[in-house]
């Protein structure tokens, strides 16, 4: 998949004329025998608890909001892999045609927006406080800069009618944090320099997901960094055993 080019519906796969569900597949249960298959053709690395729990998530070919809110984040990149993967002769594996409706997409899309982990998973975290799925596409067209954070205020009112199928290139900042911040300054300029009243209130909304998704970013990568610390505390040779 090219990521750098990367259209969210494309794992919304709830209207399957894309790809159906027809000629060599069934809309019937995914067999246990034909997902495990799937897993190691895929080389996705589960344990076996992890396995088991996605299967029963998977075997109806339908994920709900609820299923995919029960997983981590590193649980759903792996589970994004098994989505309509074709093999060698370009033909679609039975078992990875599931099917999910925008929001649940979207969490499998929070993988692709970038090449830090803790930013995504920071944008991950914060689509779990989103109330619909309206909020949950101008979120995603303005923190993904699909249409850029004006165009996507713009467009916010027209979400209904204009549907909610748009692609988003992959971010990429060295400087996270410097880039999450330059954004908040960026909203609050906007806001200090005066806008309509439903600008004003959707542009409010926006800086409120920068400013929390800094705060999920910021406590994500110290947590990441105290493991990382720790686990070469626990590894680091006593200079005494190696006198003696």
């Amino acid at each position: 998949m090219n990521t750098d080019n990367v259209l969210i519906s494309s794992l919304n796969i709830d209207n399957l004329q894309k790809k159906e569900l027809s000629g060599t597949s069934s809309v019937d249960l995914i067999k246990k025998d034909d997902f495990d298959k799937l897993v190691t053709k895929c080389e996705v690395s589960f344990n076996e608890k992890e396995q088991n729990k996605i299967f029963s998530i998977v075997e109806d070919r339908y994920i709900t909001e609820d299923e995919i809110m029960s997983l981590s984040y590193e649980q759903v990149k792996k589970l994004k892999e098994l989505i309509i993967e074709e093999d060698e002769d370009g033909n679609v594996y039975d078992a990875s045609l599931i099917r999910s409706n925008y929001r649940v997409s979207s969490f499998m899309a929070t993988s692709l927006i970038s090449d830090n982990e803790d930013f995504n998973k920071a944008i991950f975290e914060k689509l779990k406080t989103l109330k619909d799925e309206k909020e949950t596409v101008l979120f995603m067209a303005a923190i993904t800069g699909s249409f850029g954070i004006q165009s996507a205020v713009a467009w916010y009112e027209k979400i209904d009618d204009e549907g909610k199928t748009f692609g988003f290139s992959k971010i990429k900042e060295n400087d996270i944090e410097k880039y999450l911040k330059d954004k908040i300054k960026y909203l609050k300029d906007i806001l200090d320099d005066g806008v309509s009243a439903l600008a004003s209130k959707t542009y409010e909304k926006v800086l409120s997901w920068y400013e929390d998704i800094l705060e999920n970013y910021s406590s994500i990568k110290k947590e990441r960094e105290y493991r990382v610390a720790q686990i070469i505390k626990n590894n680091r040779p006593n200079p005494l055993e190696i006198l003696n």
